[in-house]
């Protein structure tokens, strides 16, 4: 069976995700998904793990999960 697109989609963009360093105290956003990851989940909160440009320190934010 093939897929067949009967009209194409737009991905939804959603606000920047502030972060903060705890070894440098470097503060950056991160808006496109593939610059972090989602390393758990518990409930309604969601833990996104991204390196830190200046240092490359792994920082750990947490964030309301979205229920999509």
């Amino acid at each position: 069976m093939a897929v067949k697109i009967i009209k194409a989609g737009t991905k939804k963009k959603h606000e920047p995700i502030e972060f903060k360093c705890c070894k440098c105290d470097c503060v950056f956003t991160a808006d496109d998904e593939n610059d972090y990851e989602e390393t758990f989940s518990i409930g309604d909160t969601s833990y996104l793990n991204i390196d830190c440009p200046c240092c490359g320190h792994s920082v750990i934010q947490r964030v309301p999960r979205k229920v999509d």
